[in-house]
């Protein structure tokens, strides 16, 4: 569900100013204001959004705990009838300082769910990953600015360095030290497990979650343009 609020008093200027001198805004109620459409943010990150039902529903019938998948459950507000331009709700973590095998296979597993539907530019500035206020881990991108991606490499998604790109850039660049400091490439080995695991059940109960992604075509975008229908899977 998507609350429509009237105007929040800001109090905060964010980042630099983008298309025309459009900012990112924080609300005096802790709010994240953001001059562009947020419908995909919403779709991937919104609490109770279709594809979040359908998350619950793949992890159903693939007998696969949703526990698997580090994405937060945020709360999304909108301007307009439409998330063009809207709220989230601030995301608040902590940098953690140690990783559990446990938790290097539910990384794992997330990137195979992001990489399913082609995210990228994941670069450690779009990515948060850390410990919330209870000490649960989470990983997900709070900018999606590109998605279905037609990558053949997981690096592609910028989660990961590359041949050509600076370690200090990509979205995990905390945990790759992390891994290399504690010495051991259990943990890689962990992210892997984790990582193929996922990817088996999204090659075979996908569907589920590609379904909820033709609720695109009932929104949408910034520019007014419906979204195509080559968009659904």
């Amino acid at each position: 569900m998507i609350k429509n609020l009237a105007s929040l008093e800001i109090f905060h200027l964010l980042g630099d100013s983008h298309n025309g001198g459009k900012r990112v805004l924080l609300s005096s109620d802790g709010r994240i204001y953001k001059p562009r459409c947020i419908f995909w943010e919403w779709l991937f990150l919104g609490v109770d959004s279709p594809f979040r039902h359908a998350l619950k529903e793949f992890c159903f019938y693939s007998e696969y705990s949703e526990n698997n998948f580090l994405l937060p459950n945020l709360l999304f507000s909108i301007v307009n009838e439409i998330p063009q331009y809207g709220y989230v709700e601030r995301l608040e973590y902590q940098k953690a300082n140690k990783y559990t095998l446990a938790e290097f296979e539910a990384i794992g597993a997330t990137v195979a769910l992001l990489g399913w539907f082609g995210l990228s530019d994941l670069h450690k500035e779009n990515v948060a990953l850390g410990r919330d206020v209870n000490g649960k881990l989470i990983f997900c991108p709070i900018d999606i600015e590109i998605l279905f991606h037609d990558f053949s490499l997981i690096s592609q998604t910028c989660l990961f360095p590359t041949s050509v790109d600076k370690k200090n850039i990509c979205g995990l660049t905390q945990l790759i030290r992390f891994a290399r400091e504690a010495g051991s490439s259990k943990f890689a080995v962990a992210m892997c497990h984790g990582y193929l695991e996922a990817m088996i059940h999204l090659n075979k109960n996908g569907y589920i979650l590609d379904r909820s992604i033709e609720v695109a075509s009932l929104f949408r975008t910034g520019n007014g343009s419906v979204i195509s229908d080559a968009l659904r899977f």
